[in-house]
């Protein structure tokens, strides 16, 4: 059994996609609501267009950890510390697939750190332009998974390659988990750009200049260049940057009409606890990025939305730097 921690959408969409390829798959959940409609139905909850594979089902049991031959974690970020603790007698030496995009707000950790501190488990990274919704309607969907040892890598990439979702393969998960975290802080600006009515003109240098502060803070925690070049860089950039399927942009798009957004209301917004982290990060290795800076200031309410553009423009003439 391959069994998901977290039975989200993301969570059921990755345990979908490997459902498809024969896989006996178990979404562990602590929500007895989700778990009875996922398994009391034919059909997918909130996709009642997808038919649930009879090899896909829902539990409550945390012991079935004990049971599982791969897992993959599907829990958001701020909570892989406690989850991680608290169960860490319960995991077998099995791979491990992280699906977080984000940082550890206290420590400024990216999640396998995190689990490297209570676990000797091998660990993968799955990162990429991929919204739940697409992958459960079967749309050709491409995304990256990474890993110290590109052979871990490989083998987690069979079991989900199927006609509509392909896998590729790197060996540069701090890139692929630093791609997948401050695409969100950017496109938190996105949203605050597009919730002001500021165009095109304005979306497309934010998604750019946006993707030049993360590889420098890629490149300075010893992330590859060219990772940020890839699905898990640029790719999963443009896709959260200009969707309002993403919570993000969503986010960015309450803030810049002063809208509240309560997370148990309308979702964790993993951006907006990483942009604490990264201003730790930027700070101790002297890097500018100026635009997560100002999603910051609006988070905290030191600037309004309508002075993200002066604040911005007012910067001193430079070269552009990639």
């Amino acid at each position: 059994m391959i069994l998901v921690v977290g039975a989200g959408n993301f969570g059921m969409a990755i345990g979908y996609s490997i459902a498809q390829s024969g896989q006996e798959v178990a979404l562990l959940s602590r929500n007895h609501e989700r778990v009875n409609a996922i398994n009391q139905s034919s059909t997918l909850p909130c996709y009642t267009a997808v038919r649930r594979p009879d090899n896909l089902t829902a539990t409550l049991d945390i012991d079935n950890i004990q049971k599982a031959r791969r897992i993959i974690l599907a829990i958001p970020t701020q909570q892989v510390r406690d989850f991680i603790k608290k169960n860490v007698c319960l995991f077998p030496n099995v791979p491990l697939l992280l699906l977080q995009k984000g940082i550890e707000k206290e420590t400024c950790l990216l999640p396998v750190a995190v689990v490297e501190e209570y676990l000797t488990n091998d660990i993968s990274v799955l990162s990429g332009p991929n919204f739940a919704e697409e992958i459960l309607e079967g749309r050709p969907t491409a995304t990256t998974i990474s890993a110290f040892d590109e052979n871990l890598a490989v083998e987690w990439a069979k079991l989900f390659r199927t006609d509509n979702f392909r896998p590729y393969i790197h060996g540069d998960p701090i890139g692929a988990q630093l791609g997948g975290a401050i695409k969100n802080v950017i496109a938190i600006a996105c949203g605050v750009v597009k919730g002001l009515g500021l165009g095109d003109n304005t979306m497309s240098a934010t998604i750019t200049r946006g993707l030049a502060e993360m590889v420098r803070l890629g490149v300075a925690l010893g992330a590859k260049k060219e990772t940020f070049l890839g699905l898990a860089g640029i790719g999963d950039l443009t896709l959260t940057c200009q969707s309002t399927k993403s919570r993000n942009l969503r986010f960015g798009m309450a803030l810049a009409k002063k809208e509240k957004w309560e997370e148990t209301v309308h979702g964790t917004v993993e951006g907006y606890h990483t942009a604490f982290s990264i201003e730790k990060i930027m700070h101790q290795y002297k890097i500018e990025m100026p635009i997560s800076e100002c999603v910051l200031k609006l988070i905290r309410e030191q600037i309004l939305p309508n002075e993200v553009v002066s604040c911005l423009m007012s910067r001193d003439l430079k070269r552009e730097v990639f």
